[in-house]
């Protein structure tokens, strides 16, 4: 009968459970303003008083009838982009090949047979392709928080002051390709078996040396070295029994060499936004301090040690300054807005402390790190504005990378619409991302109501929402 120790489990199942273990964070470029992400992610023509200063400072300086003061406390959202399909492929493994597994383990602890051995074997593989195609797949997540935000307009100077926070997580399975060869050799060996079983613990005296002569030979081979307990080959045959058989399997635990990568940014922001009117075109800047806090983790899966002061404690922060920028300028008589900004237009690079991990197959230990990127971002923009609706339109000029590593890229054309019914406004809008990435087509939606707005996007991979308080006077 074959004995199985939860190390020997870990090897085959808890891949797959790790493998779901893979939320990741990008896509530093959106703004989040329940407003914005209603229309589309559009702001940087036509953003109100309270936002204005996040998305494009010169519109501090635009004349508005209705607001002169706006106060933002507070705004909170997050979005989730399932980049692989990990979510469903994650349940199907563990509903699948996953739950097979555990059934064929225990059917052999009590029936070791040809039948089960079999099954076991069919499973392995299916269980080995399901962890392979996890690895190295990571979701997308991201979070927002405006925890206080003002503004006024004067027809001289106009400014704003507004702290900004985005957390940015990436983390990532990454299958050993030992591990994947050890998966694949313990299915072909089960498999290679299979027919013998029956024949060595209940056939005839022939049948039961010629299956234990098979099974030698398919022992004896240099391939599976690694997975059978040394001098087993020698005993096999003179035992002639499938206990036997089962006890020639080598506990795998220490061969595991998969890993768990994360990298996270916590980056928080100080801005004081200046704004002015020359000659009927708004002109703005922002000078504001960033505070960087990167978390880097990279562990493989025999550590039991994993906790969240683990991560938390291999943390760095840093500072340093940067610089947002804009222009506006409304058409005489008509209902028309453009603008153009620029955000962080001074690159910044900041780096991870540094993990290591030993590879238990070799004994050699790898240091890594990473790098949490704030990049130059120019959008432009344009609004047509009448008294009870509102269309707008955005579009990014740069490819925006995602701040940490496995990140989605995007470089978004947003279209937005609101319908002004007093106290409640409707909004809508729709966004395409013009990269490479994950993120394709957004819907979007969402109202206020008095001081209240809410927010929802909406993928085929992705989710979103917001909520936020803002007052104006």
């Amino acid at each position: 009968m074959l004995t199985l120790s939860v190390a020997q489990r870990r090897v085959l199942l808890t891949l797959a459970i790790s493998a779901g273990l893979s939320p990741a964070f990008a896509d530093s470029s959106t703004v989040f303003d329940a407003r914005s992400m209603a229309m589309g992610g559009t702001g940087v023509a036509s953003s109100r008083l309270g936002s204005a200063a996040l998305f494009n400072p010169a519109l501090l300086a635009v004349p508005d009838d209705h607001d002169h003061f706006a106060l933002t406390l507070p705004a909170v959202g997050a979005q989730i982009t399932d980049e692989g399909n990990l979510h469903t492929k994650v349940k199907d493994l563990q509903n699948g090949a996953y739950n097979a597994s555990v059934n064929d383990y225990n059917n052999l602890n009590n029936n070791f047979s040809s039948a089960t051995t079999a099954k076991f074997s069919t499973d392995l593989g299916q269980l080995n392709t399901g962890i392979a195609g996890l690895s190295g797949q990571p979701a997308d997540i991201q979070l927002g928080l405006i925890p206080f935000s003002m503004a006024f307009h004067n027809p001289v100077l106009s400014f704003g002051i507004f702290t900004n926070v985005t957390a940015d997580v990436a983390a990532r399975f990454n299958e050993a390709g030992s591990d994947q060869t050890t998966l694949a050799n313990y299915q072909t060996l089960m498999g290679g078996i299979s027919p013998y079983v029956d024949q060595i613990q209940g056939g005839t005296s022939a049948q039961r040396n010629a299956g234990i002569s098979a099974v030698e030979g398919l022992l004896a081979n240099p391939q599976y070295a690694n997975l059978l307990n040394p001098g087993c080959v020698s005993t096999v045959q003179s035992q002639q029994s499938g206990a036997a058989v089962a006890s020639c399997f080598k506990d795998p635990s220490k061969t595991v060499a998969s890993t768990v990568e994360a990298v996270g940014a916590a980056i928080g922001e100080l801005g004081v936004a200046l704004a002015m009117n020359v000659d009927g075109i708004a002109v703005g800047v922002t000078p504001k301090v960033l505070e960087v806090k990167t978390y880097y983790y990279y562990q493989n899966l025999n550590n039991n040690n994993v906790t969240a002061s683990s991560i938390t404690n291999n943390s760095r922060s840093q500072n340093a300054l940067n610089l947002d920028a804009g222009v506006a300028y409304v058409v005489p008589n008509s209902p028309y807005k453009v603008g153009a900004s620029v955000r962080n237009l001074i690159p910044e690079n900041f780096s991870t402390a540094t993990e290591s991990v030993v590879n238990p197959n070799t004994n050699q230990t790898t240091y890594a790190n990473a790098s949490v990127h704030v990049d130059p971002q120019l959008t432009v923009g344009g609004e047509a504005h009448w008294s009870r609706a509102t269309l707008t339109a955005d579009l990014d000029l740069t490819r925006n990378r995602a701040p940490v590593a496995w990140g989605s890229s995007t470089q978004f054309l947003g279209l937005g619409g609101e319908l002004d019914l007093w106290v409640l406004k409707l909004r809508g809008g729709f966004r395409q991302n013009l990269a490479n990435g994950p993120i394709k087509n957004e819907l979007t939606a969402g109202l206020g109501l008095g001081p209240l707005s809410i927010a929802a996007t909406y993928a085929s991979n992705t989710v979103g929402a917001m909520a936020q308080l803002g007052f104006n006077f």
